[in-house]
């Protein structure tokens, strides 16, 4: 297969969908990287661009994070409804323990798409980073990401993890305490700081 050296006359999905074919072997993901770079060299408006590059980096480790959260925030500045780059940069600033970061971007995803599996279970895991105080918070994600995809393994294992960690199961009440906290958040500009949260070990 021949990769465009045109980026200007390709389209930004024919671009993507090149740099997703080079990522599936390890000795091309570079050549992926430079491919993405100029086709947002070409194409700098273009939201899904912004998001894939933005995410590969974020793939590659923390030396990529300034680059990776660039690019992911040009993304959602593009395209304000791009729920994989809010749920990119949760899951960004969870990895540097920027909780409170994390919690906005997160809310917004979850105000884009609140039956999403996999956000839901990322949220479960940056609530279940922050403490033993968000535990029920990582219960409630974990449970209803199971309810909505019963065969996703990963929620299941994290549910019965972390209710083996608390000493506690789940319960409704978890999922209503993460839901009312979520639409708190999501009323917020991302990194505008967050609430209190209520009392949810009560």
């Amino acid at each position: 297969m021949s990769y465009t050296d045109d980026f200007n006359n390709t389209p930004p999905e024919t671009i993507i969908e090149q740099a997703k074919t080079l990522f599936l072997n390890k000795e091309t993901k570079a050549v992926a990287r430079e491919l993405l770079e100029k086709g947002v060299l070409a194409h700098p408006n273009h939201a899904e661009l912004n998001y894939t590059l933005g995410h590969h980096l974020l793939l590659r480790g923390s030396k990529f994070n300034k680059e990776s959260e660039n690019f992911l925030k040009r993304a959602v500045a593009l395209d304000p409804e791009h729920l994989r780059a809010c749920m990119a940069l949760g899951k960004l600033y969870t990895l540097t323990k920027d909780f409170s970061k994390a919690e906005s971007w997160y809310a917004q995803a979850f105000k884009i798409e609140q039956n999403d599996p996999y956000t839901l279970v990322s949220m479960g895991h940056m609530f279940q980073e922050q403490g033993e105080y968000f535990w029920p918070m990582a219960r409630g994600c974990f449970n209803r990401a199971r309810e909505i995809a019963p065969d996703d393994k990963k929620a299941s294992s994290r549910l019965a993890e972390i209710e083996e960690k608390s000493g506690k199961t789940y319960t409704p009440n978890d999922w209503a305490i993460t839901k009312n906290w979520l639409s708190l958040l999501a009323t917020q500009k991302p990194e505008q700081g967050s609430f209190t949260p209520p009392d949810i070990n009560s």
